[in-house]
């Protein structure tokens, strides 16, 4: 019996690199973003992965030619656009729903890491992280995205705080922008003291390469949301910790990274350390 169209092997398109070399995934369901893409290839080479571009074509086995042009001509566009020593390559990606598409590619493409979009909500990226176990990127682009000069990074020590601080670190890398690492300190809760507070920025501050210039600054206010919204203004691109599990599903900051990404008038990454120790690269909570 012939294998069903679903079924067989389609070759990458421009591979010519080892199947079992990590990679990080960027797949668009809609259309592709320039930021994004920026953003994917940033992480990628800071990790030292390939970064694998795929368009998701759910509800068939068989991609649509539109759909391969689009990969091929995102692939060209990527390598004139990214670094020369970064491998890039496509794939059509099809299955059945968003997650089982995502959830198949990274097994079968060996992928580490995977840069999310504006056409991802922050339930459908919880459960690809869930289902992957892959560090987790999603990129919540400003109409106004250009150039990027500065990074803000609120940081409280949540779990996803080290990973936060490794793509803030790869987009300034990237960029030749600069950090600035802040928390909020609420005067009214004594989860963290000031001294504490210093440490815990130094312990972000330690993390990030010597080659990006980093600042960092506690912020006294006790609304955390509205501060944070406020100093994405001052910044191109902000970069938060995904929320905590379970009961402390709330940002670390006792708001919400939804409202941060809707109404901060800058770009917002939120990253995710994977849960599978085998595949993720990302930093852990920060050691302070």
């Amino acid at each position: 019996m012939s294998d069903s169209p679903d079924s067989r092997e389609r070759p990458l398109i421009g591979s010519g690199a080892s199947a079992s070399k990590r990679r990080t995934l960027y797949p668009f369901f809609q259309r592709e973003s320039e930021t994004v893409l920026s953003i994917a290839g940033a992480i990628a080479t800071a990790l030292d992965t390939e970064l694998l571009i795929g368009e998701v074509e759910t509800g068939t086995g068989t991609p649509a030619y539109e759909t391969s042009r689009d990969v091929a001509e995102t692939v060209l566009h990527a390598r004139n656009k990214l670094p020369d020593d970064l491998d890039v390559l496509g794939q059509t990606l099809t299955g059945p729903s968003p997650i089982e598409t995502v959830d198949t590619a990274t097994a079968r493409f060996h992928v580490n890491t995977i840069v999310l979009g504006d056409d991802t909500s922050e339930r459908l990226e919880a459960q690809i992280a869930k289902r992957t176990g892959c560090d987790t990127v999603v990129v919540s682009e400003s109409p106004e995205s250009g150039s990027v000069a500065s990074i803000l990074v609120p940081i409280a020590g949540g779990e996803h705080s080290g990973a936060a601080v490794d793509v803030a670190s790869a987009v300034a890398a990237a960029t030749g922008a600069w950090l600035e690492l802040v928390h909020v300190l609420e005067p009214s809760d004594a989860r963290l003291s000031r001294p504490e507070a210093t440490a815990l920025l130094e312990a972000g501050a330690a993390r990030v390469p010597d080659t990006v210039d980093v600042d960092t600054r506690i912020i006294d206010d006790d609304d955390v949301t509205s501060e944070i919204i406020e100093q994405s203004g001052y910044h191109d691109v902000t970069v938060i910790g995904a929320p905590q599990k379970g009961r402390l599903r709330r940002f670390v900051f006792g708001s919400t990274t939804a409202t941060i990404r809707e109404e901060a008038p800058n770009t917002v990454a939120m990253a995710r350390k994977g849960s599978d120790p085998e595949r993720s690269l990302f930093a852990g909570p920060l050691d302070w």
